[in-house]
């Protein structure tokens, strides 16, 4: 064991390494015994892959290497994989139209139309039409409900008029079609409306949704149920249709903050749910059963990333802090899981890895909540009396949420003697509704409280240095980076990854799913054009005085390029110590392992030096 500096140990954990394990999974999918999945593959620049398995066969990719199964409606994506028996659909990242591949391999182009995107699909089991929501891009963003016909690819539009559709989602008897729907200026996490269609007549009815309630999630059970999930009181419960009340009340969230497509957390088996719930940012397993019980599922996962079941049997994306990311399948009735693939391997001593501690701090007359990485090396301690460099992490979104899971991004830093806290500041989900509205109309006040007030928790409970404090964040994250650098003399140093510097801007640069966000974060504009103005880092570039490092993709249209430059250039003129990494290809978020490992990197010497650490 060696003495050294926090910060300064030498580590396998390499930036390399941490990018090429960057592989994520997503959209999982059951059809009898085979199973379906994507594969974001950072190491063929960023390329989704569309993989199967079966108990007999093993694993296998089912697309050239030519295609990319993703979806950008809304930008963000996500559900761009719909499998059906005999047929799997996807969407083609490259043009954005819907193709197939059958058993025998055979690849078809299923829509011809330029300008839409398509995302959630859904297929009737009567004909075989498919139901997908369709974002038509012309003079104006047109989002729609559609039908098609898979052997013509004619288009129909099912529901239309409304703003935002999502969830598409076709009875077991093929006679109707559930889906949810809303309007500016909301988002998914807060006015939304769940309808039926009578397919043979047109005749639509709402379900659910009143003012100031999510729904989300619709999903058919074999009998012909319809649940779904409402936070009605304060939590995502999950609810049948026909009864005001959740037979499975729980203080606990069952779903995820819809940002993508087909991020579900609920599979049903008959007429029973199988299930994941958040408490404290940590998820639960359980079977909800027709009667209102609730059966643990005990597995030894803190995230899911997605759940599909099939008879007795529920597959899921599962994570954990001690490991890669998984993919497993668990027989109900044995009470049994196996492990299908991992997202990569960790060749290296358990020692290295850093185990998170849930925080609960006072933060401005609140209760706020945050993991806290220690630094794990098994070949080094620190100086005697000296306190590790804390990194702060203030996740994007800002409705989304930091989890305890395995990441070499995070061990990158811990291996080297930093504690890294990421944060679940007021406004993050998996806390309730009460707790996701603490951000109304304060984003870039309360978030950046709770990661100052968490800063200087660590300080005090004697976890961190007081004069090595950072802070780093990607999209709202960077925001709440700029912020706190700007309005607060706490951090010595920070990295903006693709963050929102001038709110006017934002409004005026984004797409169409958030061009009218800021209405719930800041005000409604121009009325509050001063508080626009007021929380803009832009606008207080002069109180920013310590060093920041900034990362940004050339594709960007959620945090145009134009952003990051803005803040770069104002930092120059004032002589603050700055950089500005511009990666090309790159759109909101990096996918590419070169691009990934360029930023690590780069983040690591800038905050060595800034901090004195060598």
């Amino acid at each position: 064991m060696h003495t050294k500096q926090y910060g300064s140990w030498s580590s396998p954990i390499t930036a390399a390494t941490a990018a090429q394990a960057a592989l994520k999974f997503s959209e999982i999918a059951f059809v009898g015994q085979q199973l379906y999945w994507l594969e974001n593959r950072p190491q063929e620049q960023g390329r989704v892959a569309l993989m199967s398995w079966n108990s007999k066969t093993g694993e296998s990719e089912l697309l050239p290497k030519e295609y990319s199964v993703r979806s950008r409606v809304h930008e963000y994506g996500g559900g761009a994989l719909l499998v059906t028996p005999g047929v799997i659909y996807f969407v083609n990242d490259k043009n954005q139209q819907i193709y197939s591949v059958d058993v025998a391999g055979t690849i078809k182009q299923v829509t011809n139309k330029p300008g839409a995107r398509f995302a959630d699909g859904n297929a009737s089991t009567r004909d075989g039409s498919l139901f997908y929501v369709m974002e038509y891009h012309d003079t104006n963003v047109i989002n729609s409900i559609v039908t098609i016909n898979p052997a013509t690819g004619d288009i129909t539009a099912v529901a239309e008029g409304n703003d935002f559709y999502s969830n598409p989602r076709v009875s077991p008897d093929g006679t109707k079609l559930a889906y949810i729907t809303w309007h500016h200026p909301n988002l998914p996490w807060d006015d939304t409306e769940l309808w039926v269609v009578d397919i043979a007549t047109g005749e639509q009815h709402k379900v659910a949704g009143d003012a100031d309630e999510s729904i989300a999630n619709p999903i058919w059970s074999s009998t012909g149920q319809l649940y779904y999930v409402s936070d009605k009181t304060n939590w995502w419960n999950v609810y049948r249709t026909g009864e005001a009340n959740s037979p499975w009340s729980l203080d606990a969230e069952f779903i995820k903050p819809q940002w993508l497509f087909n991020r579900t957390l609920l599979g049903c088996s008959g007429d029973m749910v199988i299930a994941g719930y958040i408490q404290q940012g940590i998820t639960k397993f359980a079977q909800l059963l027709p009667d209102g019980a609730i059966a643990a599922v005990d597995i030894p996962f803190t995230d899911c990333g997605g759940i599909a079941v099939e008879g007795g049997m529920m597959a899921a994306i599962v994570n954990t802090p001690i490991k890669p990311s998984s993919i497993i399948i668990y027989d109900l009735d044995k009470h049994q899981y196996a492990t299908i693939k991992q997202s990569g391997s960790f060749p290296f001593d358990t020692g290295f890895v850093s185990n998170p501690v849930l925080l609960e701090y006072p933060s401005y007359e609140r209760t706020s909540y945050a993991f806290y990485y220690p630094p794990a090396n098994p070949n080094y301690q620190g100086l005697a009396g000296e306190n590790p460099p804390l990194l702060v992490h203030a996740h994007g979104g800002p409705t989304a949420n930091a989890v305890p899971n395995f990441s070499l991004e995070v061990l990158y830093w811990t291996s080297r003697g930093f504690a890294v806290l990421d944060v679940n500041y007021g406004g993050s989900t998996g806390f309730g509704r009460a707790y996701r509205n603490v951000l109304k109309h304060q984003w870039g006040v309360v978030d950046v409280q709770d990661c100052v007030a968490g800063a200087l928790y660590c300080v005090q409970q004697g976890l961190a240095d007081r004069e090595k404090l950072a802070i780093a964040g990607g999209s709202a994250g960077g925001f709440t980076v700029l912020s706190a650098l700007a309005f607060y003399d706490v951090f010595k140093v920070g990295a903006n990854h693709f963050g929102v510097t001038d709110l006017t801007r934002f409004i005026e640069d984004t797409h169409k799913f958030e061009e009218r966000y800021l209405e719930q974060l800041i005000g409604v504009y121009p009325q509050a054009a001063h508080v626009y103005k007021e929380r803009s880092p832009i606008h207080s570039i002069d109180r920013i005085s310590c060093p920041v490092i900034i990362f940004q993709g050339d594709e960007d249209a959620i945090v145009p390029p134009s952003q990051s430059a803005l803040i770069y250039e104002s930092l120059r003129k004032k002589n603050i110590e700055t950089e500005y990494h511009l990666y090309q290809g790159e759109q909101h978020g990096f996918r590419k392992a070169s691009n990934i490992e360029h930023a690590l990197e780069n983040q690591l010497r800038f905050f060595m030096n800034v901090l004195k650490i060598q």
